[in-house]
């Protein structure tokens, strides 16, 4: 709470401003300034525990379903080199 109240970081820290989390905003403060989690080997178990749900999740729908590509899928992939998570262009429609 300390980190999340000091005005020298986040200005006017009782304000609601999303703002505060842009691409811009976070790449002008301090990599440790935001620690929703903890950080390092003693950082939130609800986090590995996020994890190690949606990885078993993924495995039980991979393992129990078949999936084949849709005709609105463009073949051959192309990737989207502007695009941050890397991405399909137009999108992989699977049915």
């Amino acid at each position: 709470m300390g980190i999340l109240m000091d005005p020298d970081i986040y200005p006017n820290p009782h304000l609601f401003d999303p703002e505060r989390f842009s691409p811009e905003n976070i790449n002008n403060r301090h990599p440790m300034a935001y620690l929703p989690f903890g950080e390092g080997p003693r950082n939130c178990i609800g986090k590995r525990f996020a994890l190690i749900q949606v990885t078993v999740g993924l495995a039980y729908i991979l393992n129990h379903f078949k999936f084949t590509m849709n005709s609105k899928t463009k073949l051959p992939l192309e990737i989207d080199p502007t695009d941050i998570p890397i991405r399909v262009k137009g999108g992989a429609w699977f049915n």
